[in-house]
């Protein structure tokens, strides 16, 4: 895997995921798209959809799951609102 000195690793890659993260890792690419749209942008992932998949996917201990592609979309969110927000001083 290639990476950068300095900082996150370059777009021809992505970083290592956790052992533990892995299952939720794949729900939330699959759901990604599937989001709770407010004035400002997305608010949330559409937790049904994440039901879904993980229905579709026989996820074991889906309380589990749910919690760690919530917590990872709000990462992703806040980080994606705090670009827009970036973007809007600059202007």
């Amino acid at each position: 895997m290639e990476r950068k000195k300095n900082g996150p690793p370059c777009g021809k890659c992505r970083p290592d995921i956790a052992p533990g993260n892995v299952e939720a890792y794949g729900i939330w690419s699959r759901c990604r798209g599937q989001l709770i749209l407010g004035f400002g942008g997305a608010v949330d992932i559409n937790v049904v959809a994440v039901k879904t998949i993980m229905d579709l996917e026989e996820v074991e201990d889906q309380r589990e799951c749910m919690a760690k592609v919530q917590t990872l979309a709000a990462i992703v969110l806040s980080e994606q609102a705090r670009k827009r927000e970036a973007e809007k001083e600059t202007e």
